[in-house]
């Protein structure tokens, strides 16, 4: 008989649950699943938001990266924030 994975479903936004939450339970064998708002206003994610009239998709990237077990540096190129510079 097969042993039975955990699901864990994680609601929430901002840094606190990527960082403090799935970061720590990826170490585990569950199933993890994530929602993310896509409608934030605040940060790079907000101005982007505004400029490009579409939806804001900061902590949906946040939480992807938490989960994702690419090396470190290539989570830093999708860490980078755009400037108005751009």
């Amino acid at each position: 008989m097969s042993k039975k994975i955990k699901k864990i479903v994680c609601f929430g936004g901002g840094t606190a649950l990527p960082k403090a939450v799935l970061a720590d339970l990826k170490e585990y064998p569950y199933e993890i699943s994530t929602t993310a708002s896509m409608l934030e206003s605040g940060g790079s994610s907000g101005q982007l938001r505004v400029d490009f009239k579409s939806l804001s998709w900061g902590d949906l990237r946040r939480h992807l990266l938490a989960l994702s077990e690419a090396p470190q540096w290539k989570k830093k190129i999708f860490q980078f924030r755009v400037g108005r510079e751009i």
